[in-house]
């Protein structure tokens, strides 16, 4: 079974500590694959949908709502932290999300000021969180109506240099992670398919 507790931990560390998330301009490339067959998973506590392959196996982490930086503050993780793995489990999307208190979101989506404080607080992760490298991406995107910006990082993760792909999405006064986890170098092969789940993250709202 892999352990998530490294991957979960630096996840939280590369959001919280980023304090602003701020503009997409851009939409990913479009998409040819055939998602007829895809399964559909819904999160209501969390407000998003996602979608991925029948042969890739979904499971849901419960989390426990923490506040950083100021006790007094609302800084909370949100309730689930999704993973979506490949068949063979080398290989997996991992999705979280947090909820920040007003004076830390704007209507003007996620600026390269915001982007800049969210590589520099990944640099300074401590302890086993600590990444081996990151590839900046200038450019902004759109997710499916939100605003978001991307990065690549290599972290240890179970002793061994571990590479994700990561997307910020914000939708109103919520931030999520999206990170493709490639466990084993060899699963490169899952990447095409992991971007395309990714491309279908979307935010819902359920009426009660």
């Amino acid at each position: 079974m892999i352990k998530h507790k490294q991957l979960i931990y630096f996840c939280i560390l590369s959001i919280l500590m980023a304090c602003v998330f701020i503009a997409g301009c851009a939409d990913p490339p479009t998409d040819q694959t055939d998602k007829s067959t895809w399964t559909t998973y819904g999160d209501k506590a969390d407000g998003f949908k996602i979608s991925h392959p029948s042969d890739w196996s979904l499971t849901v982490t419960k989390t426990s709502p923490m506040r950083i930086i100021d006790p007094s503050a609302p800084y909370l993780t949100m309730e689930d932290v999704i993973h979506i793995y490949s068949p063979d489990t080398k290989a997996a999307v991992n999705i979280m999300g947090f909820a920040y208190p007003p004076p830390l979101y704007s209507d003007d989506g996620i600026t390269d000021e915001a982007y800049d404080l969210l590589v520099n607080a990944i640099s300074s992760s401590k302890e086993n969180a600590k990444p081996l490298s990151i590839v900046r991406d200038e450019d902004s995107y759109v997710l499916n109506g939100n605003s978001a910006r991307h990065l690549q990082a290599t972290i240890p993760l179970n002793n061994k240099a571990t590479f994700t792909d990561n997307y910020i999405v914000r939708h109103d006064k919520v931030y999520y992670i999206i990170t493709y986890v490639m466990y084993e170098s060899s699963t490169e092969k899952y990447s095409p398919t992991a971007m395309e789940i990714i491309k279908t993250f979307k935010t819902a709202e359920w009426s009660v």
